[in-house]
């Protein structure tokens, strides 16, 4: 078979790719533009880009996410799309970092020490994460790996999940499918859920007035928050604070971009995330080697298996 890197420019997987391809020597692997390749690994595929590979068969993605592709419209022309199972425990490390940065206000006195030699106390209380009451929007791998790094902080943690029955119950103090009862009375709110047709602009003004005087913690998809209805609700102090991974905008250059021509690109349409009280990481939240080598080898694995068919 004939396999196409499509636009796989990570030297990591670059090198295990290599190491696979020499194992297996009856199949060719390549990263020109092949229009006769049976399997492509990607990022990101269209269905329309499918109509320039015949021969195509399956498509393997290093990456969790389904939203870069057009799933239902591949899958109906018989082309079998896999993807890996990710690195949620790195996943849940990262959104809780950003937490505790937030609330620690550590990038505010950073910025303020750096810039400004400043060893002001004036607005410098912070609030500890310790017994806090924590709501987990997305009650599932990463969303029990972080209850689980709460538990040895005495927070009380509710899991919020369409499905409970399917949540192991262990990591949380109780599960609920009531988004507003998940919401009600929390202290910090973390965004764990995959983007789909439900759960876009799963929070909006409404909902965001159920968390008055929350932090907010998105380590997801941006749009599952309302781009328009968050700035308002940092703008008119609704919000105690936000952090996030992921952004409403991305340079081109990004894995998950596409809508600008330089890394030179603000994150939102709107200017909330200068704020004092936000935080913001580019998409970083398994920017680490060790979750790159697991990623690769999890997709190796799958086309393994389905070569040796």
């Amino acid at each position: 078979m004939i396999v196409y890197l499509k636009n796989i420019d990570n030297e990591i997987y670059r090198k295990h790719i290599e190491a696979f391809a020499a194992k297996h020597p009856d199949h060719r692997f390549t990263e020109r533009m092949e229009t006769e390749a049976d399997i492509i690994i990607t990022e990101s595929f269209s269905a329309g880009e499918s109509d320039s590979f015949p021969n195509l068969k399956a498509v393997f993605a290093p990456i969790v996410g389904k939203n870069k592709f057009a799933a239902g419209e591949l899958e109906g022309k018989g082309i079998k799309l896999f993807f890996i199972e990710g690195t949620p425990e790195i996943v849940a490390e990262h959104a809780f970092a950003l937490a505790l940065t937030l609330m620690g206000k550590i990038a505010l006195h950073d910025r303020n020490m750096k810039e400004n030699d400043s060893w002001s106390f004036e607005n410098s209380y912070w609030d500890s994460i310790c017994g806090a009451r924590v709501s987990i929007l997305g009650a599932g791998r990463i969303g029990g790996a972080l209850a689980r790094y709460l538990r040895p902080f005495g927070c009380i943690v509710t899991g919020f999940d369409r499905n409970t029955r399917m949540t192991p119950e262990s990591a949380y103090d109780r599960l609920t499918d009531d988004l507003r009862a998940a919401l009600n009375g929390a202290e910090v709110v973390f965004v764990s859920l995959e983007l789909n047709d439900k759960t876009y602009h799963l929070l909006a003004e409404r909902e965001l007035e159920l968390m008055r005087n929350a932090y907010l913690i998105n380590i997801a998809r941006a749009d599952i928050i309302d781009e328009a209805a968050l700035a308002a609700a940092l703008e008119n102090h609704i919000l105690k604070g936000f952090a996030a991974d992921p952004w409403y905008r991305y340079p081109e250059s990004y894995p998950e971009g596409g809508m600008g021509t330089k890394d030179a690109l603000s994150p939102s349409r709107y200017d909330f995330y200068k704020r004092d009280n936000v935080v913001c990481t580019p998409h970083t939240g398994t920017q680490t080697t060790a979750a790159r080598e697991i990623y690769i080898d999890q997709l190796l694995s799958k086309l393994g298996d389905y070569l040796a068919q």
